[in-house]
């Protein structure tokens, strides 16, 4: 079974940030890191692009940061039983018999699908922010959410070096590019002029997106501006047609009905429902 220790999710800091516990701590800590940073490993400091993953295990040493500003990234700490059989994947090198291919511990890799992977933390932190974290079931559906978490990291990132390896030389230059997309939203993305600037056909570039990342290129686009804009409705004051805009949106009606439509809330309805939450 899983247990979830604390978690957060779309965690902040202003300042350079610099996290070393150099004995490692005595559970396991999952990064989904949304911003460009760091992670050490073997001892040499790893500059990782934003939509990155890494797991640490007990006692390992742990040590990341970012070198500028407005790092990002959602984090839980969990135990795991002797018995739990997800222990299986938490190798720190994948042997050539393992099946499936292992989640090395300590080793910062980049997740096919991370914006899927990013609505479990959201979901995890949500539960422990209400009184849902002590109903009658409420271990069992951390324990859930984590397993399906764990899965599917372990699916995705099986898919991911399946492509760098196999499928597409172009998977390094599309990869950077939905980095930047989640990290400046707000940007005018456009299919056309996108697939222009990588001397691409515009169907060939929609085309190898959806085979790489499993999305539309523009879908991505717009859960991209969601995630932004979910984040400023629940951490700052900021007016609606000032989040619309900054999240892309030249339109502040188009915002409302995208933002409905995607969530089931519109934006005010959701600052409603997400304020006075614990901040983290």
């Amino acid at each position: 079974m899983i247990h979830v220790i604390r978690c957060g999710h779309d965690s902040r800091h202003t300042k350079p940030l610099d996290v070393l516990y150099r004995q490692g701590i005595d559970h396991y800590l999952l990064l989904l890191i949304k911003s460009s940073a760091y992670v050490e490993k073997d001892g040499v400091l790893l500059d990782v692009p934003p939509q990155t993953a890494v797991i640490f295990g007990p006692g390992q040493r742990i040590h990341y940061g970012c070198r500028h500003s407005d790092y990002n990234d959602d984090w839980i700490h969990f135990s795991v039983t002797a018995d739990d059989p997800i222990l299986d994947c938490f190798k720190e090198e994948a042997t050539p018999t393992a099946s499936p291919s292992p989640l090395p511990l300590g080793v910062p890799f980049q997740p096919a699908d991370f914006t899927s992977i990013a609505q479990y933390p959201r979901l995890a932190a949500a539960r422990c922010r209400t009184a849902l974290s002590s109903g009658p079931h409420s271990a069992q559906i951390q324990d859930a959410l984590m397993h399906a978490m764990l899965w599917e990291l372990l699916e995705h990132r099986q898919e991911n070096e399946a492509v760098k390896t196999v499928k597409s030389p172009y998977y390094p230059t599309l990869s950077r590019l939905r980095a930047e997309i989640y990290n400046a939203p707000g940007s005018r993305w456009e299919a056309a002029s996108t697939a222009q600037q990588l001397n691409l056909s515009l169907s060939y570039f929609q085309h190898l997106y959806k085979e790489l990342f499993g999305i539309p290129f523009g879908r991505d686009v717009i859960l991209a501006r969601l995630e932004a804009s979910r984040f400023y409705l629940e951490e700052t004051h900021m007016d609606i047609a000032s989040v619309a805009a900054l999240c892309g949106y030249e339109n502040q009606l188009h915002f409302m009905r995208q933002f409905k439509k995607f969530t089931g809330l519109t934006p005010s309805q959701y600052r409603l429902k997400t304020a006075g939450r614990e901040k983290t």
